[in-house]
């Protein structure tokens, strides 16, 4: 099922979003929040058009070292929620 949907459907149980993207869903390939093929700004826009405001990294593998990624998923995350980025 599409993320974006998902949420859509489920937005009034949803009181926060754990965010995560991968560059690749066959075979899954984890990747920086923004960096991938999931729609990261659809995915936002239907949180703060919901009144959501935690948003949180779930990062779990890297190619970059963790400390690396995180910075970049949290740099790219705060340019979605602030409308400077678009999709993956």
């Amino acid at each position: 099922e599409d993320p974006v949907d998902f949420a859509k459907e489920h937005i009034d149980r949803i009181g926060s979003f754990h965010m995560k993207d991968a560059s690749s869903l066959s075979p899954l390939k984890n990747t920086e929040v923004g960096r991938g093929v999931l729609d990261m700004r659809g995915i936002v826009k239907v949180g703060l058009k919901a009144g959501i405001t935690w948003y949180i990294v779930e990062q779990e593998q890297s190619q970059l070292p963790i400390f690396e990624s995180i910075k970049i998923s949290q740099k790219n995350l705060r340019a979605l929620i602030h409308g400077e980025i678009g999709k993956g």
